[in-house]
């Protein structure tokens, strides 16, 4: 065994699995090199696509010859497409929870075995990539989530929010629950959490036009945020910057997690993103925006559905706030 397999035996091991866009990537990334200088052992899995498109980028250039920071891939599904383009986002998220775990599962094997790594500690993956935690609880050891622009990485038996009936890999499982379905006009995003917004400042439920009245409102000081806080949300948009606030100005384009992060900070308000978990039978929390910033309290609640669509979402408990809408 070489003088790096005797060190090995030391080190923990973190396999971190991004969920595969790029904002999600480039957060996981950080905690990875954190991690790191810790003095872990790190595996980072990308899908096989977005490592040739990491590969193209500055971003692993500095962590070469480092026997201790290993990249790995794994497929997500999806045809394939031109390396410069972005993903079709419906059908990366139906994709990868249909078919990466067993890919994941037999990397995680293949990692166990090898001589000059040590065995793998734990799992850090994106939230909403919950298949990780099956793989991590059949190999016995913890998973953990790195919540959508939260601050630090949560351990699976986080119990810090109310009204749960049940938990499945730690994480509560709502199952007494009112959803508000929302036009699947562009708007569904703005147009959800608007509306939770109205909710917990103890307004009473906005009509549609006036719900897509301050939807496009929201929209344009979104659109205004990203630009105050261009410094620190560069790194997670897609593509060129000002081409991307640009075009998230549109009424009609769609948004997701950047625009859910700035909405926090516009409304002055913790949202929290939940999604239909069949296994567990109830709904689970995916993401946390402003949480640090706004607290916890009573946030604004979406559902995502996996296909680009987000509703409204009433969860019973308190009720009261400030909005600035």
């Amino acid at each position: 065994m070489g003088s790096y397999g005797l060190m090995a035996e030391t080190k923990s091991h973190a396999v971190c699995i991004p969920y595969p866009a790029q904002g999600h990537i480039n957060r996981m990334l950080q905690l990875a090199k954190l991690l790191h200088h810790k003095g872990f052992h790190i595996t980072f899995v990308n899908t096989e696509y977005n490592h040739r498109r990491l590969l193209n980028s500055p971003g692993p250039n500095a962590l070469d010859g480092l026997p201790s920071f290993q990249f790995k891939t794994i497929p997500d599904g999806v045809p394939p497409t031109d390396t410069n383009s972005t993903q079709d986002i419906p059908a990366l998220c139906q994709s990868t929870r249909k078919y990466c775990l067993p890919h994941f599962r037999e990397l995680l094997g293949k990692l166990n075995s090898e001589a000059d790594s040590p065995p793998v500690s734990c799992v850090v993956s994106d939230g909403v990539m919950s298949f990780t935690l099956d793989a991590a609880e059949e190999l016995g050891v913890p998973g953990y989530t790195l919540e959508a622009h939260a601050e630090a990485a949560h351990k699976t038996d986080d119990k810090e929010d109310d009204g749960d009936l049940s938990y499945s890999h730690g994480k509560k499982v709502y199952t007494d629950y009112s959803i508000i379905g929302i036009p699947g006009d562009g708007r569904c995003m703005f147009r959800s959490v608007a509306h939770g917004a109205c909710l917990r400042a103890g307004k009473s439920v906005p009509s549609p036009s006036l719900q897509r009245e301050l939807a496009d409102d929201l929209r344009a000081r979104v659109a205004d945020e990203f630009i105050k806080r261009r410094e620190e949300t560069e790194g997670f948009v897609e593509g060129d910057f000002d081409t991307y606030v640009s075009h998230i100005r549109k009424p009609h384009v769609w948004g997701g997690e950047p625009e859910l992060s700035m909405a926090s900070h516009v409304l002055e308000m913790p949202i929290t993103v939940y999604m239909y978990d069949e296994k567990a039978g109830g709904l689970i929390t995916i993401a946390g925006y402003g949480r640090q910033e706004y607290g916890k309290e009573n946030p604004i609640r979406v559902l995502y559905h996996g296909f680009g669509h987000y509703d409204a979402l009433q969860i019973p408990g308190k009720s009261g706030g400030k909005s600035k809408l």
